[in-house]
């Protein structure tokens, strides 16, 4: 099993954005270093860098329109912050105005807050860089150029296998499923604890939401999957549509768990249940390994002998006047038969070349209206101008610590890569106070671990080939775990980190990045008391009170499957 988990994590989306990152970052700068023009190729990845923060999953046109934009905004970042960098009063209003202006991108969504964090990247590393007034526009130029190269090469990357990101996301989306069928497993054993198992699955809803968002935008925002009549795109939307389908039944087999176990466990019934579900989640799971490793089809377990030996069991039930009512357990084999259907139906698609196929009138539906849409209009910005908006509070936040960062980096830091206190701070401050707070310890510990790390390769491995080699490797996994875990991020980066330093000649920054890194935290964490706190709980009140009850009742049941996860 772990073996499988292995070989999934290889086939990902989270290890292809690695290597496609890593390989768009890093040419840049080892191509020019052929040439004597490392200081260029450097500045080049930089603009890589930035754009590649971008590169999220979805829609390729997204991606596209949204590097173009993110191009844009570092061009002009680096020509404003290239002029004001001589002037310490101007480069303070700089930083403030942008560290707003910015970070109000959120109102626009996920990708355009990224485009806002690249921009905010580029102008902190910029703002110490020694570039001459005549040579401001050139440098930026190269940035510029950095931003293309990277938005060209992610282009190309997906125009190879247009089909290998929503087959990727869509095996994801599977996995994250059978976790969550395996948590709902876990409520019919009597020696779970219902309410921590309550907060999993929980936790396990919310992965499970944000896949299917993803999937959805891929497959019915994509001209190529949509509108082309190829079997791979029909298998990927039938696919969806049952693991939809088989979710929704997931999740409307909810019932008194506590008085099940009163009622029926003497009779050995819910552990047998139990028992089916993990079952179940493993297929699932089998199902999700095939669809992100492309692999060829694996007949499915048959679960009918067992279902027909439960179905035994819960009549024998009724059968006795003495006993209670089995008409629940009645609903749960009926719930388990149709799962059972809907693994089957996923597995015959990938039985064979000809899979089902979507009949004309469906491939003619506006697919459009089962996705969110984005408004992107200039009047949202001006309108979340006012305190009553979150997205206004957070980024006056991030102004204002910023600013607090700056002057704390101009007149507290002794070293000359200052602007980490700044890096930590864009970080680690979120909209929400306890993501901020679990960035600022997950931060800490992988700076600290990853420090010492990145030294003990310098001090005991001389040899600059396998020092280059180690970077490489700290570099695929930094860019690999930065959706998938935190702090795994930042252990690999501060080796790779140190490593491409002492790479560039500047050595002995170990304790200089833990001391930025340090008081960059502990003002991030105060400002994230004291400055308009974001506390979660009061936001979630908010969408409770605000959501319509009727909002899903008048969907039709065809249209139910390729609505945003509720």
């Amino acid at each position: 099993m772990q073996f499988r988990q292995l070989r999934s994590f290889f086939y990902s989306q989270y290890f292809s954005d690695g290597l496609r990152i890593t390989i768009g970052v890093l040419i840049p700068a080892m191509i020019l270093a052929q040439f004597d023009m490392l200081d260029a190729g450097v500045s080049m990845s930089l603009g890589a860098l930035a754009v590649s923060i971008v590169d999220i999953p979805g829609p390729v046109a997204q991606k596209r329109n949204a590097m173009l934009i993110c191009n844009l905004c570092i061009f002009i970042v680096a020509i404003v912050t290239g002029f004001a960098r001589f002037n310490l009063f101007t480069l303070g209003v700089e930083v403030t105005l942008f560290s707003f202006v910015f970070s109000m991108f959120t109102i626009y969504g996920t990708r355009a807050a990224f485009v806002g964090t690249g921009s905010l990247l580029v102008m902190i590393l910029v703002m110490d860089k020694a570039v001459n007034p005549n040579e401001v526009l050139s440098f930026s130029a190269v940035i510029l150029a950095g931003g293309i190269w990277y938005m060209l090469f992610s282009l190309v990357f997906f125009g190879i296998r247009p089909y290998r990101a929503a087959q990727q996301t869509l095996g994801e989306n599977i996995a994250d499923i059978a976790k969550f069928l395996r948590i709902k497993a876990a409520f019919y054993l009597q020696d779970t604890d219902i309410d921590d198992n309550y907060r999993k699955l929980v936790s396990q809803q919310i992965h499970v939401s944000q896949h299917q968002d993803a999937v959805r935008e891929i497959l019915f925002k994509s001209r190529i999957l949509v509108r082309e009549s190829t079997s791979p795109s029909r298998v990927l939307v039938l696919t969806f549509v049952d693991l939809v389908d088989m979710y929704e039944n997931i999740m409307a087999t909810h019932y008194d768990y506590a008085d099940l176990r009163e009622k029926f466990e003497s009779t050995g019934i819910l552990t047998d249940i139990a028992k089916i579900l993990n079952h179940m989640a493993d297929e699932v799971a089998n199902a999700g390994y095939i669809v992100l490793s492309n692999s060829k089809y694996k007949h499915p377990v048959d679960f009918l002998p067992e279902l027909e030996q439960l179905k035994l069991k819960i009549d024998t039930l009724g059968d006795n006047p003495k006993e209670v009512s089995n008409l629940v357990l009645k609903k749960i084999l009926v719930n388990l038969r149709d799962m059972n259907q809907k693994i089957t139906n996923i597995y015959n698609y990938y039985s064979s070349a000809s899979a089902k196929t979507l009949s004309e009138n469906q491939r003619k539906i506006e697919y459009s209206k089962f996705v969110t849409h984005q408004d992107y209009a200039p009047h949202i910005f001006t309108d979340n101008l006012s305190f009553k908006s979150a997205a206004f509070k957070h980024a006056l936040r991030v102004a204002l610590v910023c600013l607090i960062g700056f002057i704390t980096a101009k007149t507290m830091s002794h070293g000359k890569h200052s602007y980490w206190i700044l890096l930590t701070i864009i970080v680690i401050l979120k909209p929400g106070f306890s993501l901020s707070k679990q960035r600022n310890y997950q931060r800490l510990i992988g700076t600290i671990c990853g420090g010492l790390i990145g030294i003990g390769i310098i001090i005991f491995i001389p040899d600059k080939t396998i020092e280059f080699v180690f970077m490489v490797f700290f570099m695929l996994g930094c860019y690999s775990f930065q959706r998938l875990n935190y702090v795994v991020s930042v252990l690999l980066m501060t080796p790779y980190i140190l490593i491409l330093f002492n790479f560039l000649g500047v050595n002995n920054i170990l304790a200089e990045r833990i001391s930025d890194t340090i008081i960059g935290s502990v003002i991030a964490f105060i400002a994230s008391y004291l400055i308009f706190p974001s506390w979660e709980f009061e936001q979630i009140q908010v969408k409770h009170c605000l959501r319509s009850p009727a909002r899903s009742s008048n969907v039709r049941t065809s249209a139910r499957y390729m609505l945003p996860g509720r």
